[in-house]
């Protein structure tokens, strides 16, 4: 979920133009080891002893080449706060390590959050996550106050994956009136067979395309919009 959501803002800002930078975030920290009390999941790591890294095989690159018993200086984005944090290596396997597991991660133009319930888990919401941040940061409404529903995992180069469940989805969907449904590509067979009624499935390959699918239905309800009838045909 949480990379799902670092991928939907990253999206949803480089759709809106912004500098996203990539960069290595702390996804968990090993109890008792060196980093433990230093750093903090969600860190987002953006220099090694002062050079710029951007990937996580940089950050073990360079805690790697560290001598035995000396600092290793990271500089972090905390809180949306950059600042330095020390930590002593320890050994491991005859190699420095300070005991940390990492993902790829951002370095976002400013803070945005997604105020989702922890406990809610997987990356199926990504689509709309991605839709929802560029909606919020852009005049009006994206829907014109319709509701609008969809499914999808969020890649950081904004193409829309399959998940599972969607017919189960396209149902929930049509009972809350939702008037157009966004459906990955690869979900496309599926969706034709789950009871829509005259909810539009809109295939959506890209957020981009997502978004401008339904700015075209905005404009007008009889708009040609990708669909997966079409995709069936």
């Amino acid at each position: 979920m949480v990379s799902s959501q670092d991928a939907a803002i990253a999206v949803a800002l480089t759709e809106l133009d912004y500098d996203v930078k990539p960069a290595p975030e702390v996804f968990s920290v090993t109890k008792d080891a060196p980093a433990d009390g230093r750093l903090e999941v969600r860190d987002v790591i953006v220099a090694v002893n002062g050079t710029p890294v951007t990937t996580t095989a940089e950050v073990g690159d360079a805690v790697r080449a560290t001598p035995p018993g000396t600092d290793v200086t990271l500089t972090v984005v905390r809180d949306g706060a950059e600042r330095e944090v020390t930590v002593t290596p320890g050994e491991k396997d005859g190699s420095p390590f300070i005991g940390i597991d990492m993902l790829p991660g951002y370095r976002f133009p400013f803070d945005v959050s997604v105020d989702i319930d922890p406990a809610i888990g997987g990356p199926s919401a990504g689509l709309m996550f991605s839709l929802a941040i560029y909606d919020t940061l852009t005049p009006g409404s994206l829907t014109d106050g319709e509701i609008v529903a969809g499914t999808g995992t969020i890649s950081p180069d904004g193409k829309v994956g399959p998940i599972g469940g969607i017919q189960q989805k396209i149902a929930a969907a049509r009972e809350t009136g939702a008037q157009l449904f966004m459906v990955p590509p690869d979900n496309c067979a599926d969706a034709l067979d789950a009871p829509n009624d005259d909810m539009q499935l809109v295939r959506a390959d890209t957020m981009h395309d997502a978004r401008l699918a339904i700015e075209a239905w905005v404009d007008d309800e009889d708009a040609d919009l990708p669909s997966c009838e079409k995709a069936a045909s």
